[in-house]
């Protein structure tokens, strides 16, 4: 499960300047409303999105100390983001404030998971 390889120190550098920008994100999605500022909302929202998609798909690689379940549901958050659009873009089916309900309650599942797997792998030490 764990690579006994990998450099602790880069993972968390990366991570950590993945969850600021996050957070610069969130601020900026806060700071300009999508009534007034559509498309700057639009760019710190996708960012956000893009780099909790681009976290689940290569945390395997950064981090290797989580479950193999993990990281499959990590893969299946991007097939969900992918079905989500596809039925708001393509399909119309559903609005885009369903899209974003549902992708912020997927990221929200695994940072949740994310965070109970570094609790057990530092009670595994």
């Amino acid at each position: 499960m764990v690579d006994a390889g990998f450099d602790k120190n880069r993972a968390k550098i990366i991570i950590r300047r993945a969850f600021s920008v996050v957070s610069v994100c969130l601020i900026g999605v806060a700071i300009f409303p999508f009534d007034r500022f559509p498309a700057i909302h639009n760019i710190f929202g996708y960012s956000m999105l893009f780099m909790f998609l681009a976290l689940s798909v290569n945390m395997q690689r950064i981090l290797p100390i989580f479950s193999r379940q993990f990281y499959s549901y990590g893969r299946s958050i991007i097939l969900c983001a992918i079905l989500c659009y596809i039925l708001f873009l393509a399909a119309k089916v559903i609005t885009l404030l369903t899209v974003e309900f549902i992708m912020l309650t997927l990221l929200y599942i695994w940072l949740l998971l994310f965070i109970k797997g570094i609790d057990d792998s530092c009670n595994n030490i």
